[in-house]
């Protein structure tokens, strides 16, 4: 019985991450799926936890500011969807005239994977 319940814990860790949208018909105030993606990369990047991944369709959209790090065995994803995705001025949250930044000053941030831009 405890050999059931520990591969049942495993299993529902492994299915908890998420693929999140963002779309130039979005909004920040929707909960970020593909029929309501949220509007600003800056608000996904802030938002999603370890293992998820955000994809972007396709855009013009502004940088964003990467605070958070993922971890080693559940990065998180930032991707731009198979379509024309263009990240083409700094965001809103940006500190130097970088498209996008990983940086924290207090601490390292680590295991993002980024990718189709």
């Amino acid at each position: 019985m405890l050999k059931f319940v520990i591969i049942l814990t495993a299993a529902s860790s492994l299915s908890s991450a998420t693929t999140f949208y963002v779309s130039l018909k979005g909004h920040d105030s929707y909960p970020g799926t593909a029929l309501k993606p949220w509007a600003m990369l800056q608000h996904a990047v802030d938002a999603i936890q370890h293992g998820d991944t955000i994809l972007e369709q396709a855009g013009t959209y502004a940088g964003c500011r990467i605070q958070m790090p993922g971890v080693q065995n559940s990065p998180k994803v930032l991707m731009g969807a198979r379509a024309h995705v263009v990240l083409n001025r700094p965001g809103a949250h940006n500190k130097h005239n970088s498209i996008i930044e990983i940086e924290n000053f207090s601490s390292t941030v680590a295991d993002w994977n980024v990718a189709g831009f």
